[in-house]
């Protein structure tokens, strides 16, 4: 018996004919390859194994409680060690890992004496070795490590600043208005990190109460300077110095990382130096430039959008060492635990009890939650309701609010299990069902992240916009997400922070998951319709929502949402500062920032 195991696609040209099964590690098989014995791990490993997830985490969390700084440093910075830093990218790393554990254990286990034939091409997949080798000594199986030249690729330039923001970005010397720079020395100091879109809520209400107020950011935001700047907001940029000269020392402390009478510690530690090469310095100037601002500000709270990723981390530990309470908005619908779990900052501020009990139910801390409700929920989409209209034979606008599209270099969370497999599955099913119906239309409003725009739309042929197709296919990339829902009859939403806005504004949305997914965003929970996986529950709930329509929303519902706009804002900084916000007059329009500061995106 003999396996051969391909960690991408790309090399599965050197395995031999004679060779019966087969395993790709990174992706799926084209669909004409595909056979019994040919397996890949974003098919074989689903929701069913959603306990990967949760393993994943407990173990970054437990790296990230063991690592070392380098030595001759301020105390200040002991907490932000390596492991902490880059915990996000860690957890997935560790999926990428168990669910090779998983597999060889519960899908298709090694059989004592088995030839297995390791076919890699890149450093990065040298982890793969290690618990290979590992895994194959515990079943007595033999194994080969093929290692090939990797493929060519294209060298990325770097970043070069336009000519238009290596000119505004001398602005930062500029300093606030004479009057907006001069604060009370026993005012709050806070300082806020990331999204405007999100946070500007909030800065607006601090400044309403004369509290000092400074923006931390990775670069220069040459789009809010103005707003800001006339508030008296400060600006901390961190892309300002050269990268540190020196190292992370030792990333890792070490330690048993054991699962299933296997130790993961060699690979993590082997991904760890890894990344500390190619991340390090960058991350220890990230750390100089924090801690030199926090020194200067000594902020007396933090307000972040998350606390996952590795600026964001940073300040929360060395804000932590100037006594400051941190501060979660959260950013977004939780679909998964990876972006809240387990916590850095001392607190996360909620939309609503819907929110409080999944991140509950996922084990965080209960006296580590606050409701407050979404202070950047836009008031244009919340108000955007058309009157109750009664469903006509005109044609039907469908809205698909596409989400980001997987990379098969790094598995999502195994619960949501999006791969770019099931990703195109479920655009092919939209296509399907919704060209069922006579005069359809389909806009597809692409992800904001989304960098490749519309080619990362997987649309099969003879179904593009060409004047030929039953379904009429769009791709827009519009900000306008209120016009985009205003004009559809039916919202189609893959787990996403819009389609949670849509249903607010009476719009009836249906969920669209990737098969073998695990119940991510519960519909009944979110105010949306129901969920789909299969061709045929689309269809009933596709029918069910053009017959049920719009329906005008003028509360939202209390266990989504508890409060939006500037109500929802004032909740958060009462929390912060000492003055508390008294509710404003009912006539007063909520959701509107009392303040110069404006919307602004970077």
């Amino acid at each position: 018996m003999s396996i051969s195991v391909f960690a991408r696609h790309a090399l599965t040209g050197y395995g031999r004919e004679e060779c019966g099964a087969e395993l790709l590690l990174e992706g799926s098989w084209p669909v004409p390859k595909r056979r019994s014995g040919r397996w890949s791990l974003d098919d074989a490993i689903d929701a069913r194994f959603a306990r990967i997830d949760r393993i994943a985490m407990d173990l970054a969390d437990r790296t990230g409680r063991t690592g070392e700084f380098t030595p001759h440093v301020s105390p200040a910075r002991q907490a932000a060690t390596f492991p902490y830093i880059n915990a996000l990218a860690l957890r997935y790393h560790l999926v990428k890992l168990l669910r090779v554990v998983v597999f060889f254990r519960d899908v298709r286990p090694l059989e004592k004496g088995e030839l297995v034939e390791l076919h890699l091409s890149s450093p990065e997949h040298e982890a793969y070795a290690d618990l290979f080798g590992q895994m194959a000594a515990a079943q007595d199986a033999r194994l080969v490590v093929h290692r090939h030249e990797a493929p060519p690729t294209k060298r990325a330039h770097a970043r070069r600043d336009l000519d238009w923001r290596r000119w505004a970005s001398r602005l930062r010397t500029w300093q606030p208005p004479v009057g907006k720079s001069q604060h009370d020395p026993g005012a709050p100091r806070v300082v806020l990190c990331g999204s405007p879109r999100i946070l500007n809520p909030v800065c607006a209400e601090l400044v309403s109460r004369g509290a000092r107020v400074a923006w931390l950011y990775d670069r220069f935001a040459v789009r809010c300077w103005w707003s800001w700047r006339s508030s008296g907001v400060e600006q901390l940029v961190c892309d300002t110095g050269r990268p540190s000269a020196s190292s992370f020392n030792d990333v890792w402390a070490g330690g048993p990382l054991a699962v299933d009478g296997l130790d993961l510690a060699r690979p993590v530690d082997r991904w760890l130096t890894q990344r500390a090469t190619e991340l390090g310095r960058s991350q220890l100037l990230l750390i100089d430039r924090v801690e030199s601002h926090f020194r200067n500000i000594r902020p007396t709270a933090l307000v972040l959008d998350e606390d996952a990723t590795p600026l964001k981390r940073i300040a929360v530990a060395l804000a932590r060492s100037h006594g400051a309470r941190s501060t979660v908005v959260q950013h977004g619908a939780p679909c998964g635990p990876f972006g809240f779990l387990p916590p850095a900052a001392d607190e996360i501020a909620v939309w609503g009890d819907t929110t409080r009990q999944q991140l509950e139910t996922w084990g965080h801390p209960a006296e580590r939650i606050r409701l407050v409700g979404w202070p950047g929920l836009r008031r244009q989409l919340f108000g955007s309701a058309p009157a109750e209209r009664a469903p006509t034979t005109q044609a039907k606008r469908f809205l698909l609010l596409a989400t980001m599209p997987p990379r098969d270099e790094r598995p999502d969370n195994v619960e949501f299990h999006l791969t770019s497999d099931s990703y195109a599955a479920m655009f092919d099913m939209v296509y399907r069902v919704l060209g069922q119906i006579d005069s359809a239309t389909l806009t597809i409003k692409l992800h904001p992240r989304d960098a490749r725009q519309a080619q990362s739309i997987p649309l099969p042929p003879g179904w593009r916009d060409d004047g030929r197709a039953k379904l009429r296919v769009r791709i827009v990339q519009s900000a306008d997400l209120a016009s985009l829902v205003a004009a559809s009859d039916c919202v189609l939403s893959c787990a996403s922070t819009a389609g949670i806005e849509a249903a607010l504004a009476g719009a009836p949305v249906v969920q669209i998951l990737p098969a073998g997914s695990g119940n991510v965003l519960p519909a009944e929970d979110w105010g949306l319709l129901g969920s789909a996986r299969t061709a045929e529950e689309l269809t009933e709930l596709v029918t069910q929502a053009l017959e049920r329509g719009w329906r005008q929303v003028s509360h939202p519902p209390q266990r989504v949402l508890v409060a939006h706009g500037r109500t929802a804002a004032a909740r958060i900084v009462d929390g912060l500062v000492d003055r508390p916000y008294r509710n404003e007059p009912a006539s007063e329009p909520a959701g509107q920032p009392d303040s110069a500061v404006a919307e602004c995106y970077s």
